[in-house]
């Protein structure tokens, strides 16, 4: 079982890591206490994790969609699937602002298969937030982060650009926050 992404929280409280073997693992730190693992069934490869601010949630992405999850006790607290009204297919990296209320993640259009967007869940309400998605990259954009103070969206593709998104203020169109 091999790592494939890891994240740790803004206090460096945990560590969080997702596997190619279905599982999330995580350590309360720094004695690398390690907390219950998570699984979803059908899941064999996650492909990104975040951690909430506080270190309480886990974000993951995987081939069905994005999972949130509670750290200290491993189970499931909420989950965006893929579908038809929503924007969810094929998901890749996933994020958390600095404050928590916002979970960025990575889709690719399937009709444009060159054609690959950021768009943003709102984790308060539970609904994708209604500003235009981030779009420029054209193949797989394998991570992102914000800025500490939220105020960029800094993102990388495997089509050899690094993008920063200015999203905390008006700026082409994309404003998180007013």
């Amino acid at each position: 079982e091999s790592v494939i992404c890891l994240a740790v929280s803004r206090f460096g409280t945990y560590l969080a890591c997702g596997t190619d073997g279905g599982r999330i693992l995580a350590w309360s730190l720094p004695k690398g206490t390690e907390v219950p693992a998570m699984t979803r069934e059908g899941v064999r490869h996650f492909y990104s994790v975040a951690l909430s601010p506080d270190g309480d949630r886990v974000v993951s992405s995987h081939a069905s969609g994005i999972d949130v999850w509670d750290v200290g006790s491993g189970e499931l607290v909420h989950r965006y699937a893929l579908g038809d009204n929503t924007p969810l297919r094929n998901v890749g990296s996933v994020g958390l602002s600095p404050d928590g209320r916002y979970l960025p993640f990575v889709t690719r259009d399937p009709l444009h298969r060159q054609t690959y967007s950021i768009h943003f869940f709102d984790v308060e309400t539970g609904e994708i937030d209604p500003i235009p998605p981030l779009v420029g990259h054209t193949k797989d954009i394998s991570c992102m982060t914000f800025s500490p103070d939220g105020s960029m969206l800094v993102s990388a593709s495997d089509d050899n650009t690094i993008r920063v998104w200015f999203v905390a203020m008006p700026f082409g169109g994309h404003s998180l926050w007013n």
